[in-house]
């Protein structure tokens, strides 16, 4: 059984002091590593990429911070990993699923970037959900994941 008198301290000590979108991001960031390869197809990918996001709207609601301070992209590459790109998914745009499909259906999915904007703190919390485990794959990830995050911190500073 765990002191809760001690793990109150802890509370206090450290989460109690992180804004509500960076609790969020820890959260979903402390989902375990993937250990074995998921191929799926293009239309797979998008089917849960559209389920992660989902997911993601309403962990950001029940936390009570805007639809747009989280999401989920794919990242998809052709099959050489010479070209990547990551697609985002409007919440609330189930349409552009097809869309997505018709763009990348030659394409190869890699994985998602799940992310969490903390405007309190001006800070970017992602990580990388991999479909597959190679390292050039996993390292093209984390490059698209870095993109991405230029991105989002330049555009919350421009606001």
């Amino acid at each position: 059984m765990v002191d809760t008198e001690v793990a109150r301290l802890g509370y206090k000590a450290g989460i109690k002091k992180a804004s509500k979108a960076e609790r969020l991001g820890w959260a979903l960031k402390g989902s375990p590593r993937r250990t074995a390869e998921k191929a799926l197809n293009v239309v797979q990918a998008v089917a849960e990429g559209r389920r992660l996001a989902q997911t993601m709207a309403a962990k950001l609601k029940a936390a009570r911070l805007p639809a747009g301070d989280g999401g989920i992209c794919a990242v998809f590459s052709n099959a050489d990993l010479s070209k990547s790109e990551y697609v985002g998914f409007p919440v609330s745009d189930d349409k552009s699923d097809l869309r997505i499909i018709h763009k990348f259906q030659t394409w190869v999915p890699l994985g998602y970037l799940v992310f969490v904007l903390d405007r309190e703190k001006k800070q970017f919390i992602g990580h990388v959900r991999p479909l597959r485990l190679d390292k050039p794959a996993v390292q093209l990830l984390e490059a698209q994941l870095e993109k991405a995050q230029d991105e989002a911190v330049k555009a919350m500073r421009a606001h």
